[in-house]
C-alpha cells in the first residue's frame, strides 16, 4: 500500500507542476496519468492494470499509457542490478532456481521451464525457446 500512496503523491505533484507552470509542462499530464494508474493498481485494482497476457506480453494500450512509469521502473531495475552485489539467482533444488529478472547471459544451462511472476515486464526474446508461463499460471506439465 505504501507504493500506492507514493505513486499517488507523485501523480498529484506532476499534475500540480503542469497546472502551475503551464506551457510545455502540460506534457506532465501523461506521466501523471501513468503513475495514477499504477497507484490504483497498488491500492485496489491489482496487477491487471498491466494487462499482461499468458504469453508474457503487456497489452499495447498498457504500454502506451504506462510508458512513463515503465521507463522509470526499467531504469531503477537496471541501476539496482548494477549496484547490488547479490547473485541474480539461487538454486533451491537440483531442478528449481529462483531469482530476479535475468539477462540472457545469466540464464542457467539445462532449464526446461520459466515461470515469470512479474506483471510489469514483457517476456524477453531469449526466453522464446523455453516453455514459458506468465503471471503465476502453471500448467499441468510443469507440476511433474
Amino acid at each position: 500500500m505504501s507504493y500506492g500512496i507514493l505513486f499517488g503523491v507523485v501523480s498529484l505533484l506532476l499534475v500540480a507542476i503542469a497546472i502551475i507552470q503551464q506551457g510545455y509542462f502540460v506534457v506532465l499530464f501523461w506521466p501523471s496519468l501513468s503513475f495514477a494508474i499504477v497507484a490504483a493498481g497498488y491500492l485496489h485494482l491489482g496487477p491487471s492494470i498491466y494487462q499482461k497476457s499468458q504469453e508474457g506480453f503487456l497489452a499495447p494500450i498498457s504500454k502506451v499509457l504506462l510508458l512513463p512509469y515503465l521507463l522509470f521502473l526499467w531504469a531503477v531495475w537496471h541501476i539496482a542490478r548494477l549496484l547490488k552485489s547479490e547473485p541474480s539467482l539461487h538454486q533451491l533444488t537440483e531442478k528449481i532456481w529462483i531469482g530476479r529478472r535475468l539477462l540472457a547471459h545469466e540464464l542457467p544451462n539445462n532449464i526446461d521451464h520459466v515461470i515469470d511472476l512479474t506483471c510489469e515486464f514483457d517476456k524477453t526474446k531469449f526466453l522464446h525457446s523455453y516453455a514459458y508461463h506468465s503471471s503465476g499460471r502453471v500448467t499441468e506439465g510443469v507440476r511433474k
